[in-house]
């Protein structure tokens, strides 16, 4: 958690929440062999001084259909969401994705934004 103050009042607040799937202080069966993942940001909470919410992100991995209490597998960021206008929902501001193809390094091979406009990727082999 961060915090920042204005000549010694508290103004903003912020606090951060992680992804993992690594057995962890007597967890079991989460992912016992591997790979272990234990620091990906799953949400991002800024509050004001008076400790009311004012924004956020959440982070999602692996698949679209997951949230971001998801347990990640292989650690792939696939959407980012932010909070839109007074109602408290969550909205996509970015999808990723991933797809593997033989011979070529893994990586997102896509990415959107909310309005929908999407740059494609692609890598060299070798």
């Amino acid at each position: 958690m961060t915090r920042e103050y204005d000549r010694g009042a508290l103004t903003r607040k912020t606090s951060y929440e992680y992804a993992t799937n690594a057995v962890l202080s007597g967890q079991t069966g989460l992912c016992p062999n591997g790979p272990w993942i234990t620091n990906l940001l799953s949400r991002k909470r800024v509050y004001n001084g008076d400790d009311t919410l004012a924004g956020g992100i959440r982070y999602v991995y692996d698949d679209l259909s997951n949230d971001f209490e998801s347990t990640p597998v292989r650690g792939d960021l696939v959407r980012v969401e932010e909070p839109c206008g007074s109602g408290g929902a969550w909205e996509p501001t970015q999808r990723l994705t991933h797809t593997l193809e033989s011979g070529v390094w893994y990586g997102p091979t896509a990415t959107s934004d909310a309005l929908g406009h999407t740059t494609t990727y692609a890598y060299d082999e070798g």
